[in-house]
């Protein structure tokens, strides 16, 4: 069972993880241009205001993301069924997004005193990229459409050549037309657009436009939508609690160094976002099967394994990475780098936290532990960030995603409890921070190499139990036999 969930997972991540992986690889790819065009300042600027203004897609959405895709499998052999589903969710968007945009238009003033402080040049810019938003909400909608009926060609068709397109005109904008700060904002505002359009073309089959509203349905799917607007919301204001904090304690020079931070250790969402968008449909699929818990928990700790591994590598060789991706100009942002990853890989276990509380439909425990979360992030935010500045940030971070995920877990395990192997758990823990602190303190230059080997002998000696071990190495001396052969 193990084995075929694996497979499974593999292969939908691999899928997604291309899209996921080349959409990411082109933003990377194109941060060593802006980072040399642009000053540090502006740099820091650019991520703010982009940081900030993800804030107010959740307005738009309103949770129908996760309405739609609850109630997207309740019938599985009546398409009609599902067209209404997907209808009413987007519906309720469209009317949704005409309110946002009459309150945006009235209270903008008061926004931008209450986000920027009334700062004219963020408040210029901010109002510029807000116009990427509404395309950026439904973009997620014709994405998900095609990943919960897995037509992966049209999501990597959507996914992909919004990407391609925004890096293609950043470049034009900075290097042809030499428009700085204005044209790496612009150019996501373009292409989300146009994009936004085409995948609404592509999903023009799932929807209904002459039928009447199944009001039970409305009611019942606002009701399960509306908490996760209050958590996108405050998922989407999380990152940028620090850049709101630090915008009152440093420089936009300093904030432009942390962002690349941010930008370098965010390398290992690569991993996380395909895992999560590959493991919630086969999650909720397989979750009514006895086998289920102890299926999810060892798959748990092999995820787990897997991209904190990832994560100490990232560790190792950041200084490299730092001077590929800046040329040395950021070099300040190494030592950032264990507390960030280590926060992204423990977040990363919040698809497996959260499954108890999806299972029980119970979504205020979503909203509730999203608030908790939040608050834990200020708290951590108005004590340290002060005192220690992006340093403080980066502990409030990985602070607050260690409180998400025990909270969630310690709810969700009244519902559905994942049988989890906590002695792994902390042992690939104690293996991998010091590894860490050694890679990036350079305790001595030559140790971090040395280390290498050994430190993933020892992960992968705690993650697999002596049958699964055995089983890994059949698995490979077969796949190594098949291209022998071939040859």
């Amino acid at each position: 069972m193990l084995k075929d969930a694996l497979k499974f997972l593999t292969k939908d991540s691999s899928i997604y993880g291309i899209a996921g992986a080349v959409t990411k690889l082109l933003a990377v790819l194109t941060v060593p241009i802006v980072v040399r065009i642009l000053t540090k300042e502006e740099f820091g600027i650019t991520n703010t205001v982009m940081s900030i203004s993800s804030i107010f897609v959740g307005f738009i959405i309103l949770g129908m993301d996760s309405s739609i895709a609850r109630w997207f499998f309740n019938d599985n052999d009546d398409p009609n069924y599902r067209k209404k589903v997907v209808s009413i969710g987007f519906f309720i968007q469209i009317i949704s997004l005409f309110f946002c945009l009459i309150i945006f238009i009235l209270a903008e003033k008061s926004l931008s005193n209450l986000l920027f402080e009334g700062d004219s040049q963020l408040t210029k810019y901010w109002k510029i990229f807000m116009f990427s938003i509404p395309a950026n909400a439904f973009i997620s909608f014709s994405g998900n459409i095609f990943k919960w009926t897995f037509q992966r060609n049209r999501y990597l068709i959507l996914t992909l050549g919004n990407s391609i397109l925004n890096v293609a005109l950043t470049l034009i904008f900075i290097l042809i037309f030499k428009m700085g700060v204005f044209g790496v904002l612009l150019a996501p505002v373009i292409s989300s657009n146009i994009f936004s359009f085409i995948g609404l073309y592509m999903n023009r089959s799932s929807l209904i436009f002459k039928s009447e509203w199944d009001k039970k349905m409305v009611y019942d799917m606002l009701k399960y939508g509306l908490p996760f607007t209050g958590i996108m919301i405050i998922n989407n204001f999380l990152p940028s609690i620090d850049k709101l904090f630090l915008l009152r304690y440093v420089d936009m020079e300093t904030i432009g160094e942390y962002s690349v931070a941010l930008k370098i250790a965010g390398l290992l969402y690569l991993v996380t976002s395909a895992f999560s968008i590959s493991f919630g449909p086969y999650a909720f699929s397989n979750w009514h099967k006895s086998e289920s818990k102890k299926l999810f928990g060892n798959i748990l700790t092999i995820f787990f394994a897997f991209t904190i591994s990832l994560g100490v590598l990232l560790s190792i060789f950041g200084e490299l990475v730092i001077q590929i991706f800046t040329g040395g100009k950021y070099m300040s942002a190494l030592k950032l780098l264990p507390i960030l990853i280590l926060s992204i890989s423990v977040k990363g276990i919040s698809e497996f936290s959260m499954l108890g509380i999806f299972w029980s439909k119970k979504t205020y425990y979503n909203l509730l532990t999203s608030l908790i979360q939040v608050l834990s992030i200020l708290a951590m935010n108005f004590i340290l960030t002060a005192k220690y500045t992006v340093f403080g940030a980066s502990l409030s971070l990985l602070i607050s995603d260690i409180v998400y995920v025990l909270v969630t877990f310690y709810i969700s395990n009244k519902f559905f409890k994942i049988e989890i192997d906590l002695k792994k758990i902390l042992l690939i823990l104690i293996l991998s921070i010091p590894v860490h602190f050694i890679a990036v303190y350079e305790i001595n230059s030559v140790l971090k190499y040395i280390i290498v080997m050994p430190y993933l002998w020892g992960i992968y000696r705690i993650t697999l139990n002596k049958n699964q071990r055995e089983e890994t190495f059949l698995v490979i001396k077969s796949k190594l036999e098949k291209i022998i052969t071939r040859k």
